[in-house]
């Protein structure tokens, strides 16, 4: 048999620790009830139970995990699992696998052409698929499209005909010897709040950052008070402290690089600049006071700091800066991409990435993209100025071939690197989510650490109770976050009873019997903009990250006044 690396619940039995829902599991799918059922099952105590009475023609519910894309890169696999349905209409249910590879999609399957629907008892069905070699990451999980309700049960996967055999989840408490490791090896923080006061706790930074030219600062929720508070003190003690003279966040490129003039030179309201970021997780009381911080420090006349972006997701702004060059491009070209753009956009089944452009789309995009080129080519010959109409170019390829997410990723270490090469003697200080820093699973930090090797250094965040916003059923609000519980990371982090806290998981021992938990792949807050019922996700730490930074409480963020 394969061996057993990861639990990921394959039958349903084990709930998030007091709820009806699984654990390992991430459950979508607006107006879909999915809970874990005790009556109706084909194996075990439970199976998971999927249903909505109504349904328009593009709606879906889904479940999915992450597979272990070392054990199957290469190989064959056959996932498996039984299917109950009872009046199941305008769709189907079914079991899906995706694999992703640095380029997009490699490999999909959700029985769309053999699905089950109407009423049918207890169905084995199989999905096979030979796993690309280039393969990066693997989610696989269930769906119901339409009305009706699912159930389903005994998932099982076979890698080139050898099972996977799951070992079972954690659930008791840390040990003593195991608290006591963790309280000899943490670093105690005195606050998140960027006072301005003594940061003589933050001094082993220099060691543990001595090396790094690009910092992740990570995010468990795009929407923690504590955390950005605690990222902002980091960042102003990393341009006091470590010469760190750059910060780049997960924003749109071009609009993000517009609060570059405000911090700089006091042009614009920062205000309307943050909004023009497009994403409302930005749009905070605590982000505005980092900028302000920004402003006043540059403002004395200190070494500067430089404010910019890396996402690639929205074209209003790249199209407005090749209209500002010093000699743009002729208008009715600019119309004729901006016209074409405009309707994609409005497509909203493209606008979700689920679809790429037809050849025709693709070829007609391509000489668009190609004369605005060979325009900026001819006639810009500033350096710097043809560097970033170029670069505006590139950021509309990358809007356009956004297929899924792992190419977002992709292009937003290009970008980053990009920034990097641009100003090659500078430090930079990175903000955006866990999981685009992170160095695992294609995404952008992993692509990064390729790019940069150990010069590039990733702290994770993590907290274990209170609250974040984030948009769920009440809209945009703030949330009560689901506090962990035993068997997850950061019920370790809280018993130590240490409110704030870096541990450097580089310097962790596989041989130490106190710290193997470490590497025993339990479950994580990821959340982001959403409010999901299961924030836990099992995850790799010692891959993902080379620090954590714990916070015992989170608050949500403080959005700024609606325009």
């Amino acid at each position: 048999p394969l061996p057993a690396q990861v639990f990921l619940n394959l039958d349903f039995e084990y709930p998030v620790y007091g709820q009806t829902i699984p654990q390992k599991w991430y459950l979508a799918g607006e107006g879909y009830e999915q809970a874990l059922d005790s009556t109706i099952r084909h194996f075990g105590q439970f199976s998971l139970r999927m249903g909505r009475e109504e349904a328009g023609p593009d709606a879906f519910g889904v479940c999915g995990g992450n597979f272990p894309v070392d054990l199957a890169r290469g190989k064959s696999i056959a996932y498996r699992g039984w299917i109950r349905t009872e009046k199941v209409a305008g769709g189907f249910a079914g079991l899906w696998w995706r694999v992703d590879g640095k380029e997009g999609i490699l490999g999909f399957d959700n029985m769309g052409d053999r699905g089950l629907s109407g009423d049918s008892g207890w169905t084995e069905v199989a999905i096979e698929m030979k796993v690309d070699s280039a393969a990066t990451n693997i989610n696989f999980g269930a769906l119901l499209v339409g009305s009706g309700t699912a159930w389903f049960d005994r998932l099982e996967i076979w890698v080139d005909g050898e099972p996977y055999l799951e070992p079972l989840p954690r659930v008791s408490a840390p040990t003593a010897e195991e608290l006591e490791w963790l309280r000899t090896n943490v670093i105690p923080l005195r606050t998140v709040d960027p006072d301005g006061s003594s940061d003589a706790d933050l001094a082993p930074l220099k060691k543990l950052l001595a090396d790094a030219r690009v910092v992740g600062l990570g995010e468990v929720t795009h929407g923690s008070s504590e955390i950005f508070r605690m990222k902002h003190r980091l960042v102003r003690y990393f341009r006091e402290q470590l010469d760190f003279d750059l910060f780049s966040i997960e924003a749109n490129m071009p609009e993000a690089y517009r609060l570059d003039d405000y911090v700089l030179k006091g042009e614009g309201d920062p205000v309307d600049l943050i909004r023009g970021m497009y994403f409302w997780t930005w749009r905070t009381e605590e982000v505005l006071a980092m900028v302000e911080w920004m402003r006043a420090h540059n403002g004395e006349g200190k070494d500067a700091i430089r404010f910019t972006g890396f996402d690639m997701q929205y074209y209003a702004g790249s199209l407005e800066e090749l209209s500002h060059l010093s000699s743009p491009p002729p208008t009715a070209a600019l119309d004729t991409l901006r016209s074409r753009l405009d309707w994609l956009n409005e497509n909203s089944r493209w606008r979700r990435g689920n679809f790429g452009l037809t050849d025709e789309q693709a070829g007609q995009f391509a000489q668009l993209l190609s004369e605005q080129r060979a325009w900026i080519e001819g006639h810009i010959s500033e350096p710097s100025e043809r560097a970033w109409a170029l670069q505006n170019v590139r950021l509309l390829e990358q809007y356009l071939d956004h297929t899924s997410f792992n190419k977002r990723d992709v292009y937003m270490a290009e970008n980053l690197t990009w920034i990097a090469e641009r100003h090659p003697g500078s430090k930079i200080a990175l903000w955006a989510h866990n999981g685009h820093i992170q160095e695992s699973d294609g995404r952008m930090g992993q692509y990064l650490a390729e790019t940069f090797g150990d010069a590039y250094l990733t702290i994770g965040f993590a907290f274990h109770e209170g609250a974040y916003t984030a948009i769920g059923k009440e809209g945009l609000s703030a949330y009560e976050a689901q506090a962990s519980y035993p068997g997850t990371y950061e019920y370790f982090f809280q018993a130590i009873d240490e409110p704030i806290f870096l541990l450097d998981l580089r310097a962790v021992s596989r041989e130490d019997p106190a710290s193997k938990w470490i590497f025993e792949n339990l479950p994580f807050r990821q959340t982001g903009a959403m409010n999901i019922p299961n924030e836990f996700i099992e995850a790799a730490l010692y891959d993902d990250f080379d620090l954590i930074l714990f916070v015992r409480e989170s608050s949500a963020s403080s959005l700024l006044p609606d325009e």
